[in-house]
């Protein structure tokens, strides 16, 4: 799946209100890594997850990735651009990401947890101290953060198997047969 197909996909379903840019999916990413790392790690293994279920969580940490930076007017390509040092890349398998440079050499399950915390944290920061604006000096320290939580994505991926590109697509083929069937709001998986 080509990326900008999926930004735009991604976008096309974001359905939270004006007031809630960026709040919403920031505090999204950490309920969705939160999720993920509970079907990969749960208390009591009796079943191995499969790639299959791995995928669809990272599916929408994906999806939070993307509507995170697109609500502070931060450019994927720019985010993509910082994870691949520069390399260019049209999908999310391209050869560019298996050379992914990574900065933070932690667990990338941590990792995933530690920079989601400090999204969170800003999104926090910015409805106590600026009426939910975002300081220039912490829309850069965001898109370094977002950087990461898509590295160590990435990192998952490669642990468990799976193509980023799968990823992408399981996301948007399940996204649309929920808005197909008008149930994009709502919870659980099976909608």
């Amino acid at each position: 799946m080509k990326i900008a197909d999926y930004i735009v996909a991604a976008r096309s379903m974001a359905l939270y209100p004006t007031e809630a840019r960026f709040t919403y999916p920031a505090l999204g990413l950490c309920d969705e890594i939160g999720e993920s790392l509970d079907k990969i790690f749960p208390e009591n293994i009796k079943t191995p997850v499969t790639p299959s279920e791995v995928a669809k969580e990272l599916g929408d940490v994906l999806w939070y990735i993307v509507n995170t930076a697109l609500d502070l007017n931060v450019s994927i390509p720019s985010v993509i651009h910082l994870v691949t040092g520069g390399i260019e890349a049209d999908t999310f398998g391209d050869a560019a990401f298996r050379r992914v440079v990574r900065h933070d050499k932690r667990s990338p399950y941590l990792k995933l947890t530690i920079y989601a915390a400090k999204v969170a944290g800003i999104a926090k920061k910015s409805i106590r101290d600026t009426e939910g604006q975002i300081h220039p000096a912490r829309r850069v320290i965001l898109a370094d953060c977002l950087r990461e939580v898509l590295v160590a994505l990435f990192e998952v991926c490669e642990r468990h198997g799976i193509s980023p590109d799968a990823v992408a697509k399981i996301n948007i083929e399940k996204l649309t047969s929920r808005k197909d069937r008008g149930k994009l709001k709502g919870e659980g998986d099976n909608r």
